[in-house]
């Protein structure tokens, strides 16, 4: 997965209304941790399908 497709899925969630101050930080931050190379595809991952809306 590459960096454009978690910044889109990121951008949706902010779209729709689910993300939120802290949630919004988190995401954030995992992102430019992802893009540096500290985190991997899995946690990001991992980041972003907690706040997916069930449904």
């Amino acid at each position: 997965m590459t960096l454009e497709y978690f910044s889109q899925r990121a951008l949706n969630l902010l779209c729709m209304g689910v993300l939120h101050r802290e949630r919004l930080l988190k995401v954030y931050r995992t992102l430019k941790a992802y893009e540096a190379g500290a985190v991997s595809a899995r946690e990001m991952e991992a980041t972003l399908d907690c706040y997916e809306p069930m449904g």
